[in-house]
This record gives C-alpha cells, structure tokens and sequence, in this order.
C-alpha cells in the first residue's frame, strides 16, 4: 500500500509536471522576440502589409506596427541612435536618395524581398499641349511637389537627380493630396503633377472619377530613369511599363508608357545578428507574402 506521504509526491509531481506542460504551450503562443515594424499611415498600402504579416507572424514573433508618414520617416527612424525600429516598408527609390543624402550614415539594413509594385503617373491639366513628358516647354509649365517625405515627393526628387538638365528648371510648387486636383484644374498654365501609386488608387482614381476635372496622363518618356543609382552604382530602380487605356478612361486615350517602383522590406542587421532564427522565419514569411501578390 502506498503511504500517505508517497500518494503526495506522486500528486505533487503530476501537478508540477502538468504545469511545466502547460507553460511551454504558453511559451509556444506567446512569441518574445519583438520586431518593431514602420509602416505607413494607418490604413495605406504599407500599413496593410504590415498587418497581414503581423497577423501571419503571430505564432513566432511579436510584431509592433509603428504609424509613420512613409518611407522617408522610414528611413530617418531606423538609421535613429537609437534606432527607433527594427524593420520598414520602404520604396526602393527612398533608400537610394537617402544614400545621395546622407553620405556619412552608417545604416546597415538588409533588403528582403519586394512587397509591392507601383506606378509613377504624370498627370497634367487639359493647359498642356504636349504628350510626353520629354516634350513639356519647362519655362510654360508648372510643376506641383507632393509633401515632403511622401512616395511621390521622393520619386521627383531621384528623377531630378538623374536628369537635372531637363527638370530643375521647372517653377515648383509645394502641395498636398488634398489640394492637388483642384490646383491642377483651376492653374491658367500647363501644370502637371507625379504621383506614384498602385494603378487605380487614391489620387488617381479620384481624378478619373471626376473627368470634368479635364486632366490627363502623359507618357513617362525618359530613359534616364533606366540609370543604375545606389553607392554601388549597380541597381536600375525603375523598370518600364505600361499604364493600359482601361485603367483610367477618363484620363488617358491609348496605352500610356511609365515606369514602375517597388517598395520592399528592409531589416536592421543588428537585429538580424540578435535574432537569427526568427529572421530565418520572416525571410520565409515575406517571400511567400511575394509569391502570392503576383498571383
């Protein structure tokens, strides 16, 4: 017979061992290593990324979504002392002109893969005559800059950069999403506009929703935007494209001829170096969030 005092070891050890069990499920389901993730403004393209690989990341790694203005803000909090964030969403083009800007930074991130592509439209008012942008009279035309730090407002000002000969004599004008339509409508001269964004979103499907606005889409006709950019000098940015005639009736007549930019994910190295078998899982992760957007 067992005594009294052997029954209660049994029991105790049962009720040990069962906790233990019960802890490591715990420890199973609530991941600790913690990656802090700017994205975007809350609701834009980059945000929504962030929350389906939050969501999809939940059984391994804690993901914390940081609300910013984009990639430029991006940028400027993980290149911080300290950083202010262990990963970004950010435009491709956003991470080379920050390389123009900042020389003497000492950033290291690591590139994983692409999440998204988007398009760069030009979008002028019914006052422009010409077609192509390679036609437009720089010393008739003005030319509205989208807030600073925006996607578009970091394409601009990379394609300056590239062609400055052609575009830096424009007369510029500082604007926001909210204004921008009305101005181009209401300006007595040619005046166009860039805006890069994911093909019948946001400003552009404003703009074609309201053609009595008269604006259009030119041809993105330039090839320096084929020049490779970067430190190394290596990485052609923009690659061509086609914006076909029933994305935006109201905008354009035929086919029109542009550029694309992809916006990718960026880790920091030192974060990498911490957590190496979690960033073997978010490699994993973000190559199949790219898989299956091309589908």
């Amino acid at each position: 017979m067992i005594s009294f005092s052997h029954f209660f070891l049994i029991c105790l050890c049962l009720f040990l061992g069962q906790g233990l069990g019960f802890q490591a499920i715990l420890a199973r389901e609530s991941p600790n290593t913690k990656l802090r993730l700017c994205t975007g403004s809350q609701g834009n393209q980059y945000y929504q990324i962030g929350e389906k690989l939050k969501k999809r990341l939940s059984s391994e790694i804690d993901v914390e979504l940081i609300v910013t203005k984009g990639s430029w803000e991006n940028l400027g909090r993980i290149d911080a002392n300290p950083p202010q964030c262990d990963a970004m969403i950010a435009q491709d083009d956003a991470y080379a002109l920050y390389q123009f800007e900042h020389p003497n930074s000492v950033m290291n991130i690591i590139k994983l893969d692409p999440l998204c592509k988007e398009y760069l439209h030009v979008l002028c008012n019914q006052n422009t005559v010409a077609h192509q942008i390679s036609k437009l009279d720089y010393h008739k035309t003005i030319f509205y800059t989208m807030s600073y730090g925006s996607g578009s407002y970091i394409t601009w000002a990379l394609i300056k950069k590239l062609n400055p000969h052609k575009y830096n004599h424009f007369k510029e004008i500082n604007t926001t999403s909210d204004q921008v339509l009305d101005q181009l409508k209401n300006a007595y001269q040619s005046a166009c506009v860039l805006i890069v964004n994911d093909l019948a979103k946001g400003l552009l499907e404003s703009a074609n929703d309201h053609f009595q606005l008269g604006l259009k889409l030119l041809h993105l006709d330039d090839a320096t935007l084929k020049t490779p950019v970067g430190r190394d000098l290596k990485v052609q940015l923009y690659q061509t494209d086609l914006i076909h005639e029933n994305i935006y009736p109201k905008l354009q007549a035929e086919h029109i001829e542009t550029y694309t930019i992809t916006a990718s994910f960026f880790v920091s190295a030192d974060w990498q170096i911490s957590h190496a078998k979690a960033f073997e899982r978010l490699v994993d992760e973000v190559q199949q969030f790219n898989q299956s957007s091309k589908k």
